[in-house]
């Protein structure tokens, strides 16, 4: 056992105790950090991973991996002291969260039957097609905040009795799940999903919670596995069928077989030994004096203010992202970066403390707020589902999620002035709960 294995038992375990707090942001930064510590033991135990090749020796230095575990110690820390061990406010569910307007409805429904229809499914082409997704309809964040506002609809009716746990949930999968696993996409896809999964989870007395605990544990579980199959015969499915599927599932299960010799398990499946790798690699570009110095914290501003779907029809230019720049530093990589690696490459340690506090508390407030204030919750939904993609995305991803909130809680507050009412409501008067 080494210093990781504990880390993955210690996130577990916050993971559960978030799971059972219905706790969502908490429990995707764990799962995340969890998956990475897994993949560092085994570069720990084995060294290189054999999909990571590409990279030098020296990336998977044990100086390197003692920094990796130092982060993630750091970061289990503060989410622990704002997500566990602060005292929260018992909240009931009140009614006041406002509806998304039924013709704005209308037209996200017709969004998705256009983003559906935009190319071929996975099930007549393969994945990738002259070098780039199958994305023909892409509207960069505004995709995921257009699909988050269904998201939000579908909980406030939940949380208010209107519709059942499994109907609900059907709906999310059906409209978000299927349209975006045909067409190949399983980060965001996930992201839906698993919010989708936790925030339907009925919240009556603790007996009851512990058994609905274990359904979504069960939802989750059927997510992800269909998520990595997702991933793993979406560039052949149309070419291989049903053989395609039994190739990857045995592909998978063979990785924790060779585990020893080829340092990664099922976890490679997630991005996670990529995104471990992708953190050492942050680490060696600080410690070699290319410091990003806190340039991914103001960049998300530029990013917010000229999207990447304007800038071909502007002629506009944006700054380097951060894993554009780390192929500027001589890495090769298979895309992404791993955001806790990213912050110690802006500032080292001091950076790590000050950005994982703030991710941590900056969660802890969606998570034991958004029953109480229709604010928090349209910023959870917006926010929770690219976070479980943004982490092996980078900050940028991280920050679109909390960006799409306030646009959406902006809009509504704008909305609410014009009608001539004076502010979005906060804490409801509590009048009913989930049966």
């Amino acid at each position: 056992m080494n210093v990781f294995d504990i880390l993955v038992a210690a996130n577990a375990i916050v993971a559960v105790i978030a799971l059972y707090q219905v706790h969502l942001c908490t429990l995707i930064l764990c799962a995340n950090s969890l998956l990475v510590a897994r993949a560092l033991g085994s570069i720990q135990r084995s060294g290189a991973p054999i999909s990571q090749a590409f990279l030098p020796n020296y990336v998977f230095s044990q100086d390197n991996l003692n920094i990796a575990a130092g982060i993630l110690a750091i970061s289990l820390f503060t989410v622990v002291g704002f997500s566990v061990l602060f005292s929260r406010r018992r909240v009931r569910i009140g009614p006041d969260a406002p509806p998304v307007p039924k013709l704005l409805l209308l037209l996200i429904a017709l969004y998705l039957v256009a983003y559906f229809g935009s190319t071929a499914t996975i099930l007549s082409a393969g994945y990738m097609e002259q070098g780039s997704a199958r994305y023909d309809l892409e509207l960069a964040g505004a995709h995921a905040l257009i699909c988050s506002l269904l998201i939000y609809e579908v909980v406030r009716r939940r949380l208010l009795a209107e519709l059942t746990a499994f109907r609900a949930f059907a709906l999310i999968f059906c409209s978000l799940g299927l349209v975006h696993y045909l067409r190949g996409a399983t980060g965001i896809t996930t992201g839906y999903l698993v919010t989708a999964a936790v925030l339907l989870i009925p919240r009556t007395g603790s007996a009851q919670r512990i058994r609905n605990v274990f359904r979504v544990i069960a939802v989750i579980s059927a997510i992800v596995v269909m998520s990595f199959i997702v991933r793993g015969v979406r560039v052949v499915l149309y070419a291989e069928g049903s053989t395609a599927v039994s190739t990857v599932v045995d592909n998978i299960l063979s990785l924790e077989e060779t585990r020893d010799e080829t340092a990664e398990g099922a976890e490679a499946v997630a991005n996670a030994t990529q995104s471990a790798a992708l953190m050492l690699v942050c680490i060696t570009l600080y410690n070699t004096g290319a410091s990003r110095e806190w340039r991914s914290m103001y960049n998300v501003i530029e990013y917010t203010f000229v999207p990447s779907v304007f800038v071909p029809w502007f002629g506009w230019t944006r700054s380097l992202d951060a894993p554009a720049e780390i192929r500027d530093n001589g890495f090769d990589h298979g895309g992404g970066i791993n955001v806790l690696g990213e912050f110690y490459w802006n500032g080292g340690w001091p950076c790590v403390v000050i950005m994982t506090s703030l991710l941590s508390l900056f969660c802890f407030f969606l998570d034991s707020r958004y029953r109480a204030s229709p604010t928090w919750l349209m910023l959870l939904v917006q926010f929770g589902p690219s976070f479980l993609m943004g982490y092996g995305y980078g900050i940028a991803q991280v920050a679109r999620g909390a960006v799409n909130g306030l646009l959406v809680v902006g809009a509504y507050w704008l909305w609410t002035l014009a009608r001539g009412r004076n502010r979005l409501p906060l804490p409801p008067v509590p009048i009913a709960s989930f049966h």
